[in-house]
């Protein structure tokens, strides 16, 4: 696990706003409401009472996005990982891929909407 990952979970559990030196990573709380920026670009939105959480790879389609997004499922225990393949961000549950753009599942008591 990386640093940063360590560094976001533990914000997002105790509903912490966190961010990284270099601007790049983001965490805000609102009341019971949470959004992820990386680069600027929202890349999770959800919400700890009514256990919604959206996601997106905001188009960068990148191990830091994949980073950022696991980081999120870990910190909330959802059992999905996001993962490239062939270049597209994919998400998988118990190995199977389950989710992609415009669709939605639920996780672990979570549902989980790929935007």
């Amino acid at each position: 696990m990386r640093k940063i990952e360590q560094d976001i979970i533990p914000a997002l559990k105790a509903e912490k706003n966190f961010e990284s030196g270099q601007g790049r990573d983001r965490v805000e709380w609102d009341g019971r409401e949470f959004c992820v920026y990386l680069w600027g670009n929202r890349i999770a939105k959800g919400n700890t009472e009514t256990e919604t959480v959206q996601v997106s790879s905001c188009g960068y389609s990148t191990q830091t996005t994949t980073s950022r997004l696991n980081a999120v499922f870990a910190a909330f225990d959802i059992p999905l990982s996001a993962v490239i393949r062939n270049f597209n961000l994919i998400f998988v549950m118990n190995g199977k891929d389950v989710l992609h753009k415009g669709t939605r599942t639920e996780a672990g008591g979570w549902i989980v909407t790929i935007a």
